[in-house]
């Protein structure tokens, strides 16, 4: 469940931002007092407020979500292709180059 413990530290020059810092952090504590206990996981919650017709209520929140649930959260299909050109090389009897960043 969300906790409404901490106070927001955002800053007031958000005006190229897609998110309100301030207004997401009330939208927050408001939703505490309306959410079901049902609801627990953040894709829980987007459904949510999508079936409730809520959007427009809480609009950072719902913006704050959908960037969140779409973000990639590992680069596991990097670290794949990587594997697969290092098996590549192998088998193809090349060695592989290292790269020191």
């Amino acid at each position: 469940m969300l906790s409404s413990r901490a106070e927001p530290d955002v800053s007031q020059s958000e005006s190229d931002s897609d998110i309100e810092g301030l207004g997401l952090y009330d939208e927050l504590k408001t939703l505490c007092n309306v959410i079901p206990e049902s609801v627990s996981s953040p894709l829980d919650v987007l459904r949510y407020l999508h079936e409730n017709r809520l959007q427009e209520v809480f609009p950072n929140l719902s913006v704050a979500l959908r960037i969140a649930l779409t973000v990639p959260v590992t680069v596991a299909s990097a670290e794949r292709s990587f594997s697969k050109l290092q098996e590549a090389q192998l088998l193809l009897g090349q060695p592989t180059v290292r790269c020191y960043f």
